[in-house]
């Protein structure tokens, strides 16, 4: 940038400095996954919303109505905003479900934890414990990491509950059983921020602060069935 070199950027997780760098040198920007148009930056951003919302009609046609949700401390996307989501999704449907409030891992890597965590919340398993029948994860990593604690425990899923993860990763249906996510129009928002850049370094009326939100949505796969009887 201080040599006359760059003409403009597609930010995607850049650090606040790096941005607000950007900002104050006035270079042609678009934010890719956040929205910035506050500061006067063109933006591309998915709603989550709407894939939580899908979801929770998908559950409750299979007859789901008690649902958690297991998070990790410090994880790249932002866990309360992820659980707010999925509870507002929730809410603006008006389905009479129960979501329970987040468990929230505290960045352990010893998998008895998360099974602890669980068995503090809802009780043991099976044994007058009010388990949910589906759990919520933050990203599929931590969805992946749920159904391994809970498939060695002896609970199966998704025939004893069903797990829906989120960033729609490529490795989720390649799993056993293959993992209901939430996933990005990946390819179509990289292509509106290449298509808006090219807009903002041509001077195109319309181009400086223009947002462009695109709907996520729920990939139905085997992690998730209807719950047991």
């Amino acid at each position: 940038i201080e040599n006359g070199q760059t003409r403009g950027f597609i930010n995607l997780d850049l650090d606040v400095e790096a941005t607000e760098y950007l900002i104050q040198k006035k270079i042609p920007m678009v934010m890719l996954n956040e929205d910035l148009t506050h500061r006067g930056i063109a933006s591309v951003k998915a709603d989550e919303g709407h894939g939580y919302g899908e979801a929770w009609k998908y559950v409750n046609d299979l007859g789901h109505h008690h649902a958690g949700f297991v998070g990790v401390e410090g994880e790249a996307e932002s866990f309360p905003v992820r659980y707010r989501r999925c509870a507002a999704a929730l809410a603006l449907l008006g389905l009479p479900h129960k979501l329970e409030a987040p468990i929230l891992n505290p960045r352990e890597t010893d998998d008895r934890v998360i099974w602890r965590m669980l068995e503090e919340k809802f009780g043991p398993f099976g044994k007058g414990g009010s388990w949910p029948t589906l759990l919520f994860a933050q990203n599929d990593a931590i969805a992946m990491r749920l159904i391994r604690v809970l498939t060695e425990r002896g609970v199966h899923v998704p025939r004893d509950i069903s797990v829906i993860g989120n960033n729609g990763s490529a490795i989720a249906q390649h799993c056993h059983p293959t993992l209901a996510t939430l996933g990005k129009p990946r390819f179509e928002m990289a292509l509106a921020a290449s298509r808006l850049l090219i807009d903002l370094l041509a001077r195109r009326p319309g181009s400086e602060n223009r947002l462009q939100v695109f709907p996520v949505k729920f990939l139905q796969r085997e992690s998730c069935a209807a719950p047991p009887s």
